[in-house]
């Protein structure tokens, strides 16, 4: 993080929510604003919460690079939260899951984003037959295949100088938490570490 001169004190990064609207962003945005951070939310979806006041809402598409680009102006943080679900058309998966993060990191190097945080979608593991889901439960056929394509755009763009962390999460979720069954750090001085 950056300091502000005058006091010499560290300055917090504003925090770019993708999918803020949704289960994952809103409670993402809540624990966010609990620990006092700026927040921003890019969604399709009417930001209609309670937060509202507190959380600058931009209605945007993620697959629109300009929607993007003003969304992430004077961020310095990006997590990206938003996502296609299973039962959506394979086609709409595939647009915004894997070109809409396409379009995200290209903006987040476009516009010197500082961190970029990636929350999977469970969507590579289909409609479940069985709970939990865990990090080596089997993809299906239908998206599971979209998953090495997520961390070979996060690859490319690490070899850009983007900072990248890839999350994968669990399915079932508390009402205010939400867990990350694995974490990948891709960096731009250490390359790809999978875990």
């Amino acid at each position: 993080p950056g300091r502000d001169s005058a006091d010499d004190v560290p300055v917090r990064p504003k925090f770019l929510i993708t999918g803020g609207a949704g289960f994952l962003g809103i409670n993402l945005c809540r624990y966010l604003l609990e620990r006092g951070y700026d927040l921003r939310s890019l969604d399709i979806a009417e930001f209609n919460y309670p937060e509202r006041a507190r959380v600058e809402a931009v209605k945007g598409d993620i697959r629109d690079p300009a929607a993007v680009d003003a969304a992430m102006a004077g961020v310095g943080i990006v997590v990206h939260c938003a996502a296609k679900l299973p039962r959506s058309p394979d086609r709409e998966i595939l647009s915004t899951n894997i070109d809409g993060t396409r379009v995200l990191l290209a903006g987040a190097r476009r516009n010197g984003i500082e961190r970029f945080i990636y929350i999977s979608s469970t969507a590579v593991y289909g409609i479940p037959d069985h709970h939990p889901i865990l990090e080596t439960s089997r993809a299906s056929g239908r998206t599971g295949s979209r998953r090495s394509g997520r961390r070979r755009s996060a690859a490319n763009s690490a070899a850009r100088g983007c900072a990248f962390r890839y999350c994968g999460p669990r399915p079932s979720w508390g009402r205010n938490g939400w867990a990350c069954s694995s974490c990948s750090t891709i960096s731009p001085t250490k390359g790809a570490i999978f875990r």
